[in-house]
């Protein structure tokens, strides 16, 4: 079958390496300005402004059996255009949910799934939410990685924000959580209804972009993880979807609470990449394309390691079995994704020492 992706970073290059092996081919669609360094040779690349018409956008698809997203700041309305010409997996109104981060919290309160406090910046309740760790203000539609965020500790510092006058659904203030760590859980569901979840991966962040991961997480309780399984199972459900969702978690003294979704392939599930029976990009793909998911099955415990800002690779990477280096072709800038370091091994503390070992040559301290 052939493809069409909505976006040209790695998610997308990783997409349709796992794409071709299953005999499918792909094209790319990227937006004013958009590097497509990621996607040179793996496809044919055209531009969103180019395919205004009608007749240039059928034009386009004629070829194309099924598209869908590496992302989900995508154009809504250039998305629902193709869906009336073409299949799109995941459905464009999943995807808008996942991109606003009002209508994402207000669906899964919907549907009985746990989040934090929250409330429209510009519509605050009368009394004020009482929040020990403070408050964080985030832009709906924008903002990843840490940006498009104020966290402030107090009530009345909401108020001083740079954010007077903005309208109704532009910012959304959540309450702070003390949360003990965070995990993320990632499944995919095919046309006829199957789901394939991966294990749930716990993560640690810094400045608000993934740092590592590792999965299975030994802080997890059993009777938690299958609770988040079942609320990903019960989204994946309610929209019909189709593709792989990611649900990004807060464990919070035995119990959970979402803190957001992607409609998509996840960082924190690229460990999957690593001798595991599927990865989540080759489960994507089965998905959206009607072919028969694979169980992710795998052995003993993997790590993963994201190169932000640096494509070095250590000297601990170099000629070991359990480590896999995977870099996108990307320039390197300051908080730019470069690749990623996966790791795997039967025995969790070597997982954990290797981890140690990479991160520490990646980010050394500032004092050497």
């Amino acid at each position: 079958m052939h493809i069409a992706v909505y976006g040209c970073g790695q998610l997308a290059q990783m997409m349709i390496q796992a794409a071709q092996p299953l005999g499918h081919t792909a094209s790319f669609i990227r937006e004013d300005g958009e590097d497509t360094v990621c996607v040179k040779d793996l496809g044919n690349i055209v531009l969103r402004s180019e395919l205004t018409s009608d007749d240039a956008l059928k034009a386009f698809l004629a070829d194309v059996d099924v598209m869908t997203v590496e992302k989900e700041q995508v154009n809504l309305e250039f998305l629902r255009r193709c869906a009336q010409f073409v299949t799109v997996h995941p459905n464009p109104n999943a995807v808008e949910i996942c991109g606003d981060r009002w209508k994402e919290k207000s669906t899964l309160r919907s549907l009985d799934i746990p989040v934090t406090d929250f409330f429209d910046y510009a519509n605050p309740p009368v009394e004020p939410t009482h929040s020990p760790l403070g408050y964080i203000a985030k832009s709906c539609r924008d903002g990843y990685d840490g940006k498009h965020q104020h966290r402030v500790k107090t009530w009345d510092e909401l108020a001083q924000l740079p954010l007077q006058g903005v309208a109704l659904g532009d910012w959304i203030v959540e309450a702070m959580v003390p949360f003990d760590f965070e995990f993320s859980v990632v499944g995919c569901r095919d046309q006829a209804g199957n789901i394939a979840m991966y294990s749930a991966i716990e993560n640690e962040h810094v400045d608000g972009i993934l740092r590592r991961s590792v999965t299975p997480s030994n802080r997890l309780p059993v009777g938690l993880r299958l609770e988040a399984e079942t609320y990903l199972s019960r989204l994946l459900d309610h929209w019909g979807y189709v593709g792989v969702l990611t649900m990004e978690c807060f464990a919070v003294n035995g119990s959970m609470m979402v803190n957001e979704l992607a409609p998509r392939v996840h960082n924190s599930g690229h460990w999957s990449m690593f001798n595991t029976a599927a990865s989540q990009f080759e489960n994507h793909i089965r998905g959206v394309t009607g072919m028969i998911l694979t169980e992710p099955t795998y052995q003993g415990v993997r790590g993963m390691l994201n190169l932000v800002g640096s494509d070095d690779i250590p000297a601990v990477a170099k000629d070991n079995p359990d480590i896999s280096v995977v870099l996108y072709g990307k320039s390197v800038r300051p908080g730019r994704k470069v690749g990623h370091i996966n790791v795997q091994n039967d025995d969790p503390g070597v997982v954990k020492k290797l981890l140690d070992q990479l991160e520490a040559a990646v980010y050394p301290s500032a004092d050497g």
